[in-house]
């Protein structure tokens, strides 16, 4: 993957969790305005989210084994765990379908639970990043790239 690419996938993840962000910041003022969003739209961002998580992910790894500074990641590293705060939000009753399944709202506590450790997770990525120690970092990965596995497994239809 060129540099290019790499930076143009973190530009988008970056950019889709601040508009999450955005979102979750003002959910009552949206809702009384009687804005609401179809389902499709929903479930396609987060999609699209989801997919820029793994692009940014397989980067930073692929960066790493290269034999970059991780500190060169920091702001990879940072737009992940903005997404990663924003993800449980990403799923509001109603959005139902796609590729996650029916447990993430049945098990809604068990579904924020696994958000939230790869929130605090991802957070850890961004201070190992800022670090530059490469092992940390690796460290870290492996722990967010092992949330992804988990999550998906009990989440996300095959």
């Amino acid at each position: 993957m060129t540099a290019s690419r790499i930076g143009l996938s973190l530009v988008l993840i970056t950019a889709i969790a601040g508009f999450a962000a955005i979102g979750e910041a003002k959910p009552k003022s949206a809702q009384k305005a009687g804005v609401s969003m179809p389902a499709a739209d929903i479930i396609a961002g987060r999609q699209a989210g989801m997919l820029m998580s793994a692009s940014s992910i397989g980067a930073m790894k692929a960066a790493v084994d290269r034999g970059d500074d991780p500190k060169s990641l920091t702001f990879a590293a940072t737009g992940l765990a903005a997404w990663a705060k924003a993800t449980a939000g990403q799923f509001p009753k109603g959005s139902e379908g796609g590729e996650a399944k029916a447990t993430i709202w049945s098990d809604a506590a068990g579904f924020k639970a696994a958000s939230d450790q790869y929130a605090a997770d991802t957070a850890a990525l961004v201070e190992a990043a800022k670090s530059g120690d490469k092992t940390k970092f690796i460290e870290s990965w492996g722990k967010v790239r092992g949330n992804c596995a988990a999550c998906h497994g009990k989440y996300k239809a095959e």
